[in-house]
């Protein structure tokens, strides 16, 4: 992880910019927005990454986990949310079922769905059910 400061942060002014392209011509100080349709490992472990350093700045810096805590929470939920969609789309593709990716972010739903794809691809009864995995 990276050793850093953060400033605390200013109150946004109507003028300020949230978004702005690079004027330096290099092309890699942008965010590539277009990768996530392509590589869902990206997309989910950016969430992930996220989460993994907010929970290190909390380690060095005490106080700080009681405003973070919702923050870390919601990062990690999301990368699970999209690993499980990440299942359920390559298994649709094994069983070449080939629907849409799930919407909604209900994790139980999501993963009921690979549940059930895990029981049809490869014939097993569940290992995991709601109550030892969920609680």
């Amino acid at each position: 992880m990276t050793n850093f400061e953060i400033d605390e942060p200013k109150i946004l002014q109507k003028e300020d910019k949230l978004f702005q392209t690079g004027n330096d011509g290099n092309w890699w100080h942008n965010a590539h927005l277009d990768f996530y349709h392509i590589n869902w490992n990206l997309y989910a472990l950016g969430y992930k990454d996220a989460a993994d350093i907010l929970v290190q700045f909390v380690l060095k810096a005490p106080g700080q986990q009681d405003m973070l805590v919702y923050p870390i929470v919601f990062l990690y939920r999301q990368y699970i949310e999209l690993r499980l969609k990440e299942i359920i789309k390559k298994g649709e593709a094994l069983l070449s079922t080939f629907n849409d990716i799930p919407f909604g972010h209900n994790i139980y739903d999501l993963w009921n769905k690979c549940k059930k794809i895990r029981t049809y691809a490869i014939g097993l009864r569940p290992i995991f059910t709601e109550h030892n995995f969920m609680r």
